[in-house]
């Protein structure tokens, strides 16, 4: 419904901070002109909205999924919400299945439940016709020892995982006990796959009515769980038009069997060197890391706000400026600690598209246990996909990250 005043009223959940939503003039993407704006966000980054960008900010710990949407639900209840635009992961489904509860328009439980319940990714994947890896969902531990009898070595992955967080490369039946006995641990809430070891890829993706309006396909140059051992995540846009024409015929695969209308994709999959690539995962949001900024650099789309525009049934714009012909990302992890320094002055300037660190100096680093949670991230351009992988090396072996106890990394 619409405001005595015209606008209509949104609820934004994020943790983020309000200024990743911002056009290229520093306006945010919802124009409180149009809108009347209700923000549910962390404590630490309440402050970001500037005076008249949202009538009302609420914050708290959003990863309370019982409370953010007992919030949401009195939120609706004091005027009644047009549509609510939701960006942590971990939400996407609670929040959906709110929509469907309080009649929001929008994305509701049967459609994201797809993308968020990874047994039910692979059923819509395989009667889609896709490649897929051997899986299971066991109900049981002797389930879960059977598969990997069968496989020798194998990836548990929780049901509702992102961001590559929780899982366990088991390759032993002792390392499945293991496993099995760490407290807490309920293998009903695990998926098991077969351990691939291929290189994989991902495509990154603006889908609108049902088509591609953007997208960039590109090569992980080294595990997306990196971060369990402290090793650099790295990504380079690819070139090669034989990959690049496989890449789009997957994610029209993808869009056809996940029935995707309007949307930010992150697909991932594996690369046999066959014609057809093997799907692993794919997630209605934007990729981590430096997804956003390479995408932007490459298309001039900001994924951010094509996943605004699209949440309110608007068309996401091309305004953001193109800054690299050819772009990829790197991530450095460390351990807890604090901070003393990062140390990049041997990088050349105009090599960096983006950089970006977790903490301050002299703050303490926390490692969050996912791939996107790095302690510092940079975004490397180049005229070519040769000169961004060497660049991405250079970068890595370069930086040096200093803590408060002398140790570096």
């Amino acid at each position: 419904m619409t405001r005595e005043d015209g606008r209509r009223h949104v609820l934004i959940v994020d943790r983020a901070g309000y200024d990743r939503y911002r056009m290229p003039d520093g306006g945010p993407v919802v124009d409180p002109g149009s809108y009347d704006v209700t923000l549910i966000t962390r404590p630490e980054v309440a402050g970001q909205p500037r005076r008249g960008e949202c009538e009302r900010v609420l914050a708290f710990d959003i990863d309370d999924e019982r409370m953010t949407t007992d919030v949401a639900t009195l939120v609706h209840g004091h005027a009644a919400l047009d549509a609510i635009v939701v960006f942590p992961e971990n939400l996407l489904l609670p929040v959906a299945e709110l929509r469907d509860r309080l009649g929001v328009p929008g994305q509701g439980e049967e459609q994201v439940r797809p993308f968020r319940d990874k047994p039910s990714m692979k059923r819509v994947a395989e009667r889609g016709g896709l490649r897929v890896v051997d899986w299971a969902a066991p109900d049981s531990a002797d389930e879960a020892r059977d598969f990997l009898a069968r496989h020798g070595k194998i990836v548990l992955k929780p049901r509702d995982g992102a961001g590559s967080a929780g899982i366990h490369v088991v390759a032993s039946a002792d390392e499945l006990d293991r496993v099995l006995a760490t407290e807490g641990f309920e293998i009903s809430r695990y998926q098991a796959e077969r351990f691939v070891d291929l290189p994989m890829i991902h495509v990154d993706a603006v889908i609108l009515d049902g088509q591609p309006l953007v997208s960039v396909t590109s090569h992980y140059l080294s595990s997306t769980l990196s971060h369990l051992n402290l090793l650099p995540l790295m990504s380079a846009a690819v070139e090669d038009p034989v990959l690049l024409a496989r890449a789009e015929k997957l994610l029209a695969d993808v869009v056809t069997a996940f029935s995707v209308k309007d949307a930010v994709l992150h697909l991932e999959a594996f690369d046999p060197e066959e014609p057809e690539l093997v799907f692993n995962e794919v997630a209605c949001r934007a990729g981590g890391g430096g997804v956003v900024p390479v995408v932007q650099s490459l298309t001039g789309y900001n994924l951010f706000e094509a996943m605004v525009r699209m949440a309110l049934g608007e068309q996401p714009t091309s305004t953001y400026e193109v800054t690299a012909r050819c772009s990829g990302f790197l991530l450095l992890y460390g351990p807890a600690g604090v901070v003393e320094e990062v140390d990049d002055s041997a990088v050349p300037k105009d090599w960096i598209v983006e950089r970006k660190t977790a903490v301050r100096p002299g703050e303490a680093h926390r490692p969050v246990g996912r791939a996107g949670g790095g302690l510092v991230s940079y975004v490397v351009r180049g005229e070519n996909q040769a000169e961004v992988e060497h660049r991405l090396r250079t970068v890595a072996d370069t930086v040096r990250i200093r803590y408060r106890d002398e140790r570096s990394v």
